[in-house]
């Protein structure tokens, strides 16, 4: 990935310390080559800075602005009864949320940057006590649908523990002392997701999806077991619907396998239970050449840089040679164990950016070649 000129501006909003991230997060810019400096808005001023028409959130140009939510930090106090036992209370959460909501939205027209809102998990003594509908997964759920016709993506505190699972991520001591809730590993994580996201606004742009067959899209040899004879479980079914999602959402699907065309059209053809259609694919390279030579040839006919290819293959050898001769392709090797796959896929950055234009997708011949 070549190094980008702009200097972007990644500004950092939060209702609690925020700070422990930056070491992070400059080592993901840095190996990521992405030139941009790491600002953090004052402590605890969400509301300010979104309504300050000078604040470093609202001025922010062709950057990425993330504002964190800890749901504790806007619940309130808590109500007691006579008995000094906690009783569910209307705690201003809903309320709180609601009016950041209409401020995102009123400031959003004047900002050029990108904007993600990640909720942060709150520790169980610290979990808001509400009345019904204002639970912490309400709120995240009023948030995604308050958003959902805006450029603003919210990211949950469950799907950020899913990617990045951390056991115990709260410090309690630093939380009451300084306001700085979680250990050095969450904040790590934090850093993780907020670099995925600046890397898929600011990365290359992957167009082109090349695959192998035989190991990839089923267990089996084409060649050898037949059509009927190669096997399509769950797991690969799996995988052929993240590749459908992929085509949906611009990238151009292609197969490269050393194979007799014949063969591998005949799977396609013949196993109804391929989730991956012949329609999905835009070329195919399937002959007895080497990957790398097949890929070249991919890249000339489709008009389209090596630098935008990703190249999926179970065979490390060939992985290896690939990755050799053609470095600008993202070479990623297909995890032996079939189990780990679904994981594998959900940390592939690549299949993160926007959708590809219509351009972007467009061949560069009216029709594509079939080998």
């Amino acid at each position: 990935m070549e190094e980008t000129s702009e200097i972007m501006n990644v500004v950092i909003s939060s209702t609690f310390v925020a700070e422990p991230l930056r070491e992070a997060l400059e080592t993901w810019l840095s190996e990521l080559r992405i030139v941009a400096t790491v600002l953090f808005a004052p402590y605890n001023q969400v509301f300010q800075q979104l309504l300050d028409p000078a604040s470093s959130l609202t001025t922010n140009k062709r950057g990425l602005n993330v504002i964190l939510l800890r749901p504790s930090d806007w619940h309130g106090t808590t109500a007691t009864n006579p008995q000094n036992n906690p009783v569910p209370a209307h705690s201003g959460l809903r309320r709180n949320v609601t009016d950041f909501v209409q401020a995102v939205r009123q400031t959003d027209q004047r900002r050029s940057s990108t904007t993600i809102v990640i909720t942060c998990p709150d520790s169980d003594e610290n979990t808001p006590i509400a009345e019904p509908g204002d639970s912490v997964q309400e709120i995240e759920k009023l948030l995604v649908s308050e958003f959902s016709d805006t450029g603003v993506e919210v990211i949950t505190a469950a799907d950020l523990v899913a990617l990045y699972p951390v056991a115990d991520c709260h410090d309690r001591q630093a939380d009451r002392l300084a306001h700085i809730p979680y250990n050095s590993l969450f904040y790590t994580s934090l850093a993780t997701i907020i670099a995925r996201r600046l890397y898929a606004l600011k990365g290359p742009l992957s167009k082109v999806i090349a695959l192998d067959c035989d190991g990839t899209l089923w267990d089996g040899v084409c060649g050898e077991d037949g059509p009927q004879g190669i096997r399509l479980d769950s797991i690969r079914k799996s995988l052929q619907s993240a590749l459908v999602t992929q085509h949906d959402r611009g990238m151009l699907i292609c197969l490269c396998s050393r194979n007799n065309e014949s063969d591998v059209l005949d799977v396609f053809d013949r196993r109804d239970d391929m989730v991956l259609k012949r329609d999905h694919i835009a070329a195919l390279k399937i002959n007895w050449k080497s990957k790398t030579e097949n890929l070249q040839s991919l890249s000339k006919d489709l008009g389209l840089s090596l630098e935008s290819f990703v190249f999926i293959d179970d065979d490390p050898v060939i992985c290896a040679e690939v990755r050799a001769r053609c470095p600008e392709i993202l070479t990623l090797l297909l995890p032996k164990d079939p189990q780990t796959i679904p994981a594998f896929l959900k940390h592939v950055w690549a299949f993160d950016a926007g959708k590809v234009s219509a351009t972007d997708s467009m061949p560069a011949n009216s029709e594509l070649p079939r080998s």
